[in-house]
């Protein structure tokens, strides 16, 4: 029976460590599938407001956004590595990254992962 399992990624030690706890699943269970995920970090309100009024912040707005996009992208692709490393098929690891939209990173979670089952 094929497993799935959805482990979210920041840069931190304990999102690695579960990381390595769960590619020790894939020896015992062989078809297990890894979707990977990273929020990234809220955008300030301030700049979301004044991009509405203003080019510059607009500007701006996409600058950050652009760069939470790729460190997100950087953060996941160094944990798929890593899943490879300890023998995970490249073709069972799923990656993805969003902008933090909800009051959690928990609630974003939880509403992207059923996203991604539905």
């Amino acid at each position: 029976m094929q497993k799935h399992i959805l482990v979210a990624i920041d840069n931190t030690v304990h999102s690695m460590d579960a990381l390595h706890y769960t590619a020790t699943l894939s020896t015992i269970i062989p078809e297990t599938r890894y979707s990977l995920i990273h929020i990234q970090p809220v955008v300030s309100q301030y700049l979301t407001d004044e991009a509405r009024l203003k080019a510059n912040a607009r500007k701006a707005l996409e600058n950050v956004g652009q760069a939470h996009q790729a460190k997100g992208l950087e953060i996941l692709e160094t944990a798929a590595r890593r899943l490879m490393q300890k023998g995970v098929p490249e073709d069972h690891i799923e990656q993805i990254t969003t902008p933090r939209r909800d009051t959690s990173v928990a609630s974003d979670i939880l509403a992207t992962s059923i996203g991604q089952i539905l």
